[in-house]
């Protein structure tokens, strides 16, 4: 892997974790055409991290103000309340990871389930901005959170995005376009942390053997670069877009994306 693929990649995860579109597809189809397979797991573990310190710095002060919840329960009730809420949200994700890890791993070896997954990603992005009127809530409570919940962790198959499901199921659970983004991305810290975790553990363990390989230092920290500016930047530009813009237009994206993958497909089966 070069240089340059490297931030191609790292551009590609970054943009694709936050915007309502899978990155899990994206990343592997663009895997495809450049041809990169040396040393792709290692290097999607890893360039995930750029992801995490994005949305670190992003909401810092929620962190901020969880930690001093821990700290002062009785002073920081609005800290304390938001890291349960947080914790509640992350639980239906960790049941899935560690029981159904063989069936998510078999899914991701049908470009079928992709496709048919970016079709319910668009589906319920399309459901959520039906229902915009009754999504009016600006502060996540213990219903939205597990409802959010349960959509990241359907989000672990191929194709069905996992900021675009966990924003829809906040929406259709009462909250509005913003307050359902912030959220999600504030999920999504736990959610990386954790996918980083099971796939550096992979590596460790030798059970992911012929799929990974040695990269140059550089080229690791060029992809990490790339991924922390354009997570960066993918999320300032759509929570600002989401103060008036539609989630609509990312539905249509969807179904495009999952036409033209099946296309493919049977166009070179």
């Amino acid at each position: 892997m070069t240089v340059w693929e490297a931030v191609v990649l790292g551009i590609v995860q970054g943009v694709t974790e936050f915007l309502p579109i899978s990155s899990s597809g994206h990343l592997v189809i663009v895997q495809q055409w450049l041809g990169v397979h040396q040393g792709a797991l290692s290097f999607d573990a890893i360039i995930h991290a750029g992801s995490l310190l994005a949305v670190i710095t992003i909401f810092r002060g929620e962190l901020l103000l969880m930690t001093k919840g821990i700290v002062s329960p009785q002073q920081d009730k609005e800290g304390r309340r938001l890291l349960v809420w947080l914790i509640l949200a992350t639980v239906p994700l960790v049941v899935v990871g560690l029981t159904l890890r063989d069936t998510v791993e078999t899914a991701f070896t049908s470009i079928y389930v992709t496709v048919i997954m970016l079709t319910v990603t668009g589906g319920l992005l399309w459901l959520a901005e039906s229902r915009h009127g009754k999504s009016q809530g600006e502060s996540p409570t213990k219903r939205h959170a597990l409802w959010m919940g349960l959509a990241q962790a359907g989000a672990v198959m191929p194709g069905l995005s996992r900021s675009g499901s966990t924003i829809a199921l906040g929406m259709l659970a009462g909250l509005n376009r913003e307050t359902a983004a912030r959220y999600s991305f504030m999920m999504s810290i736990p959610a990386l942390l954790g996918a980083m975790a099971l796939e550096l553990k992979s590596l460790l363990d030798g059970t992911e053997v012929g799929m990974g390989g040695t990269l140059e230092p550089i080229v690791l920290i060029a992809g990490v670069v790339a991924s922390t500016i354009t997570s960066y930047a993918a999320i300032a530009i759509l929570l600002r877009f989401l103060r008036n813009g539609r989630l609509i237009f990312f539905a249509y994206y969807a179904w495009a994306f999952a036409l033209l993958t099946l296309l493919l497909e049977l166009n070179g089966s």
